[in-house]
């Protein structure tokens, strides 16, 4: 990683073991402090909040979720897919809030900064141990650090071109996914874990990662394990900017981006999708032309954001069973939601609904450019191209760039190994 790691808190609880308002930095100090060992969990988690709100904002707007609705030329970057983004991503440092003179949530830097944090931390711990420190609950953070890294490591591997740790050698998708599942195995390997939130939540990121690697039976098998009715949020709040759900940010917040019109007023036959629920906001947009829809799904800017629940557990399993089973997921899925239930016996039908499934039912959690990415269900839609249509020019990104700060620093990113903006 050529940035520097910096770490940073937010109030938040993790799972009932400890609940603390804690400042925005940590004395140096406190890093080599093995009775700090919980607050600098919390400190871990908080990093991956702030880096999880910024990339569920970037994959929006890259994908077909939001449209650009911003007045300036560097509103739309992230929505025209244009390779400036590369560097816009980075210039902001390790903010986690959206800035009005520089919009444009950077994702890359967060993103190194939780993953540093949560394997530096679990590391720390680990050592601390070996020395005879005592560390209480030292299992239950353990577990903790290596499942958010495991989701960290996720985002990577789903959505960036080539990624690169610790100033190493650019690794490709399945690399990074290899890294993520070995986390998620770290956390089920525990004797103990804190209740089942974790516990949950490394199956379904680990069978996330398996049906990404095209594991379809053990994807499945570790889906089948998630119950109902599971899920786990990344909190916010409107404490600070930083600690500020940046995908209701994006939308009604600045309003930069409005719903993209593929995601307004959906149904299933006659029945409106509570999933996707998006509301006419009367005007138009930042850009003073274009329509501002906004999603109810976020009303606030402490709305939380789902990182794992049964909903997408349903998802893993339809997409790895197909058939009948396909069939049984999506319904039990619809059933939820009191939606008319579906039915169909061919295979190519089954395939384009779920598809559809996911879409709506994780509309705006961060999953839309990793399932493009991902062949066996890829949307016919994909990515625009052309001229959108304010008559700007859709870029080449088909997934996020290793940003200049990383390729010039790293000596392992010569002859362009780092540049790649398409896999």
């Amino acid at each position: 990683m050529a940035l520097l790691a910096m770490v940073t808190v937010a109030s938040l609880a993790c799972d009932g073991l400890f609940h603390q308002d804690s400042p925005l930095s940590i004395p140096a100090t406190d890093l080599n402090d093995p009775t700090k060992a919980s607050f600098l969990v919390t400190s871990a988690v908080g990093d991956f909040e702030c880096a999880y709100g910024n990339f569920s904002a970037a994959v929006a707007n890259v994908t077909d979720e939001y449209l650009g609705s911003g007045a300036a030329a560097g509103n739309n970057l992230w929505d025209l897919r244009n390779p400036t983004v590369m560097d816009r991503y980075t210039t902001q440092g390790h903010s986690c809030a959206l800035l009005s003179s520089a919009p444009s949530d950077p994702i890359y830097a967060p993103l190194q900064t939780a993953r540093y944090s949560a394997d530096d931390t679990y590391a720390r711990i680990q050592a601390w141990a070996a020395a005879g420190d005592p560390i209480p609950n030292k299992t239950v953070l353990l577990s903790i650090l290596a499942a958010y890294a495991g989701y960290t490591y996720t985002m990577f591997g789903e959505t960036f071109c080539r990624s690169a740790f610790d100033l190493g050698p650019p690794l490709q998708w399945r690399d990074v996914l290899a890294i993520a599942e070995q986390r998620f195995t770290t956390v089920l390997s525990l004797d103990t874990v804190p209740g089942d939130s974790i516990r949950f939540m490394a199956l379904l990121g680990r069978a996330r990662v398996r049906l990404d690697l095209g594991r379809l039976a053990d994807a499945d098998a570790d889906a089948q394990l998630v119950p109902p009715p599971f899920l786990k949020n990344a909190t916010y709040s409107t404490d600070s900017p930083r600690r500020m759900n940046q995908v209701y940010q994006w939308n009604a917040g600045t309003q930069y981006s409005t719903v993209d019109p593929r995601f307004r007023n959906l149904s299933v036959g006659a029945v409106a999708d509570p999933r996707v629920k998006v509301l006419d906001s009367g005007h138009n947009g930042q850009d003073g032309r274009t329509r501002l829809w906004l999603a109810a799904k976020y009303p606030t800017a402490a709305s939380p954001i789902p990182i794992a629940s049964w909903d997408e557990a349903q998802l893993i399993m339809a997409e790895a069973e197909g058939g009948q089973g396909a069939v049984d997921a999506i319904n039990r899925l619809r059933t939820k939601y009191g939606l008319p239930l579906f039915s169909s016996a061919n295979p190519d039908t089954i395939v384009r609904q779920i598809a559809d499934e996911r879409r709506r039912t994780l509309f705006l959690d961060g999953h839309r450019l990793g399932d493009w990415l991902r062949d066996s269900i890829a949307d016919s839609l994909q990515f625009d191209h052309g001229t959108n249509a304010k008559g700007n020019v859709y870029g080449p990104m088909t997934c996020f760039p290793l940003p200049q700060v990383e390729i010039l620093a790293n000596p392992h990113c010569a002859n362009d190994q780092c540049s790649a903006m398409t896999r």
